[in-house]
């Protein structure tokens, strides 16, 4: 299912953690990074004691659900150049901005969107048709109505928020 990339202040591997269960995952920082690690004992000790412990957590193990869910409904639902559209349109969080510097390598872009390298290039090199334009790491978004009536964004999917 691709990669998921994660902010500061997350949780990584927590449902394993919970349901005491070897781990599925693997991580790497893309910067530098301080990373802090609990024993997995100590965490279900407290989620055993502390119920507003344990409802954050629930409250994480759901995000995390939903989040795997929507990825996966977009993944079934979506091509490879509708994926990074959508993707696109996401980072660029400022309208008023029109464009946005991908923070990693092509090669995890397109894991994080469920493609091949080769693939994510030739949806870049479409894309130049829909009013984006591509600089290095730099994505230029010329015409936001054009990129978007190619993602057609699904509040459901692709908000953040939801």
């Amino acid at each position: 299912m691709g990669i998921s990339l994660v902010n500061p202040v997350s949780t990584f591997i927590l449902a394993a953690v919970v349901s005491d269960q070897p781990y599925l995952n693997s991580a790497r920082t893309l910067t530098g990074s301080r990373v802090l690690l609990i024993p997995t004992q100590r965490v279900r000790a407290v989620f055993d004691q502390n119920v507003v412990f344990a409802r954050i957590v629930a409250r994480e193990l759901a995000f995390a659900y939903r989040s795997s869910v929507k990825k996966l409904k977009g993944y079934m639902a979506r091509s490879t150049v509708e994926r990074l559209a959508n993707w696109i349109l996401t980072e660029a969080k400022d309208p008023a901005q029109g464009n946005i510097v991908v923070p990693f390598d092509r090669g995890t872009l397109a894991s994080h969107i469920g493609t091949t390298r080769q693939n994510l290039s030739r949806s870049l090199a479409l894309l130049t048709e829909c009013g984006v334009r591509i600089r290095g790491r730099e994505i230029i978004i010329d015409n936001k109505d054009q990129l978007q009536a190619l993602a057609r964004p699904q509040i459901l999917i692709d908000d953040p928020k939801s």
